[in-house]
């Protein structure tokens, strides 16, 4: 083999040799590691052929995490509180004088239904005909006749306070949701209630408060009990 060919064939092997220890050289390191992919950065790696390691984002580290995936919800307000309904004073709904006091706590005997029952309000008694005046403004409620307490007239006073008119003989003109001031005319006494048809004529009278019951005589000034006289 002639002098020059011999050198050319060295010089190919030995170029050989150095692009082969390239190769494996390039090959045997350590991969290239995006330090965002690290572990505690929030992140995941995941390993892309020829190109290293990706990195999965699952939760921004700017960006924390709520434990039950659902955002927060701030307190609920807490409701104003109900005003308590009170008893006030009331205006005289008619003169006279008291015949049958408020009975809830006890019984009182009835002459019309000849039996003891318990007694709602007052009975005032006053000549027929005889203006009967609303004691507390208001609203009507009801004005009609009750199949019990004849020709009545219910006021409301808010707060679940009323008082009612009854055994009235006629009723003012007054229809339902009319605003009433203290002292306005209700209607006049009579003797139409069925279940007091046995007494003199009367005004009915009944305080309400908070929904219950009240003795009306506790909260209206200038009346008296007496006894009926037959």
């Amino acid at each position: 083999m002639p002098s020059g060919q011999g050198f050319y064939l060295v010089l190919l092997i030995c170029l050989g040799i150095i692009g082969a220890t390239t190769f494996f050289a390039l090959n045997s390191g350590p991969q290239s590691v995006n330090p965002a992919a690290t572990p505690g950065n929030g992140a995941e790696a995941q390993y892309i052929p020829g190109g290293g390691l990706e990195e999965q984002v699952k939760n921004p580290t700017n960006q924390p995490a709520s434990p039950s995936g659902t955002m927060p919800q701030s307190p609920a307000a807490t409701p104003a509180a109900t005003p308590k309904p009170t008893a006030v004073k009331l205006t005289v709904p008619v003169k006279g004088d008291i015949v049958v006091d408020y009975h809830m706590d006890k019984l009182v005997y009835s002459k019309t239904l000849k039996d003891w029952t318990t007694h709602k309000g007052i009975d005032i008694a006053a000549k027929t005909g005889t203006t009967v005046r609303a004691a507390l403004s208001g609203v009507v409620e009801k004005a009609g006749k009750d199949a019990q307490m004849g020709y009545m007239v219910v006021l409301s006073h808010g707060a679940g306070s009323k008082t009612v008119y009854a055994n009235l003989d006629k009723i003012a003109d007054l229809k339902a949701g009319q605003s009433v001031k203290a002292g306005d005319a209700v209607g006049t006494v009579g003797a139409s209630a069925i279940a007091e048809s046995e007494e003199l004529p009367h005004l009915h009278f009944e305080y309400i408060v908070g929904g219950k019951h009240v003795d009306p005589k506790k909260y209206v000034t200038g009346l008296k009990t007496v006894e009926p006289t037959p």
